[in-house]
């Protein structure tokens, strides 16, 4: 289906390919078995302008769209799923910034967040809850002075316990609902009352969640985005965005899994294009899943 989509979007695809093929799968398996962060790898991405596509070039971004955002993930978690759970740096942490931050706070966060200089974080999910911002929430935020005491606990946040800047939505005004919500700009490593574990999911031992748990822990009044219950608004927005981006991150991952389903067959291992081809003599289940897949990529598409 590239064939369909405007002549920038195939040279997008390839250039996200030559970077996994020549930066990431070669070096990803020791950063797993060191459970260490690949920091430098998170740099390399934001400066070949993998994480900007969807801001503009003002604040470092290559305004190259929500098409070419979605072609980047998709690529990503086909090649490596494990480097694909990750994407706050291009994701709904710079998106909550840029659309709902002073000037000053979108230019001193949102280019280090697009340049991978920064790893980004959102805490939106709550274990009683999910992600239900309007009713079920129940972290909160109390004003002292120049400074807010936020209490409460957040899950499945990804690098909860290695982001510099992060998104965390609390309540203001517990009995407020949707316009009690208030989106904060976090930095965990310079303020106390911040702790995440990690949870192990099976799926990656460098790109985490974890349980974040939040006791006084302060936030700046000027890390404040908006006023006082303008949050929900403020990530809804963001979210809009990422429905299409998080579309396609499924399709690569369906699209990795068909590759494995072929390869666990034994039809071949050198030539991954053989492989594809032989698929309709492997039996209706890997069809289906290919048809379902196409599905998918159309209706990805057409929501970027």
């Amino acid at each position: 289906m590239d064939e369909m989509l405007p002549e920038e979007i195939p040279a997008v695809r390839e250039s996200i390919r030559r970077f996994m093929e020549t930066e990431v799968m070669p070096v990803m398996d020791g950063y797993e078995s060191r459970r260490e962060l690949p920091r430098d790898l998170i740099r390399k991405a934001g400066e070949a302008g993998y994480y900007g596509a969807t801001f503009p070039e003002s604040v470092g971004g290559s305004d190259m769209g929500y098409l070419a955002a979605a072609v980047i993930i998709e690529e990503i978690a086909r090649m490596d799923v494990r480097y694909g759970g990750f994407n706050q740096n291009g994701g709904n942490c710079p998106a909550c910034i840029y659309l709902g931050g002073t000037p000053e706070q979108i230019a001193k966060y949102v280019p280090d967040l697009l340049a991978g200089k920064t790893v980004g974080m959102m805490a939106l999910t709550e274990a009683g809850g999910g992600s239900d911002a309007a009713g079920a929430m129940k972290t909160t935020a109390r004003r002292e002075g120049d400074v807010y005491k936020l209490n409460g606990s957040k899950m499945w946040a990804t690098l909860g316990d290695e982001c510099d800047v992060g998104i965390l939505l609390a309540k203001t005004d517990p009995d407020a609902g949707a316009r009690g919500v208030t989106a904060f700009i976090v930095e965990p490593k310079k303020y106390p009352g911040f702790t995440a574990q990690p949870i192990d999911v099976g799926l990656s031992d460098t790109f985490r969640v974890s349980a974040i748990y939040l006791d006084d822990f302060t936030v700046p009044v000027e890390n404040r985005l908006g006023e006082e219950g303008q949050g929900f608004k403020i990530i809804m927005r963001a979210l809009q965005g990422g429905r299409a981006v998080i579309g396609a991150k499924a399709l690569g991952i369906a699209k990795y899994r068909r590759y494995a389903d072929l390869m666990f067959t034994g039809e071949g291992t050198a030539n991954v294009q053989k492989v594809l081809i032989a698929e309709d003599a492997l039996g209706y289940k890997v069809a289906d899943r290919h048809h379902g897949k196409t599905g998918l990529r159309a209706m990805g598409r057409g929501a970027a």
